[in-house]
């Protein structure tokens, strides 16, 4: 099984399953923990809210030699995200290849438009989102 490692200020992690950068990194940094022992997953939705009207940061993701500008990036090997959700779904363990979905914009009100569609199973087929398989990428 091939593992996947994320590197940043914080130092360097290995993961099997994913590792999210951009927002998706902050919404986790902001949950509650009193929250999530309360309600659980529950707790990150109310940090995504809170999030609701502040622009999303940019970050630089680097798959293949090309250069992608993002608010979020998602890398798995698994198809599912935070138990329900499926994002990426061309992911499979039984690959050395990850998964990689990009998603543009700074504007909230697109990430909500995004998450619907996420919801609704359309998410990879919208402007604005990327998928790529990669076996190495930099954020």
């Amino acid at each position: 099984m091939a593992l996947g490692r994320i590197t940043g200020s914080f130092g360097s992690r290995y993961f099997l399953l994913m590792a999210g950068a951009g927002l998706d990194a902050n919404i986790v940094y902001e949950v509650s923990a009193g929250l999530k022992n309360a309600a659980g997953k529950l707790a990150y939705w109310v940090a995504g809210f809170a999030r609701f009207f502040q622009r999303v940061d940019q970050l630089e993701v680097r798959v293949d030699q090309k250069v992608h500008q993002c608010g979020f990036a998602l890398v798995s090997r698994v198809r599912n995200y935070g138990g329900d959700l499926e994002i990426a779904s061309g992911a499979s363990l039984h690959d050395d290849h990850f998964e990689v979905v990009l998603f543009e914009g700074s504007n909230p009100l697109r990430y909500a438009w995004y998450m619907l569609n996420v919801a609704a199973k359309r998410v990879q087929r919208l402007p604005g989102v990327h998928v790529l398989r990669a076996q190495r990428w930099i954020f």
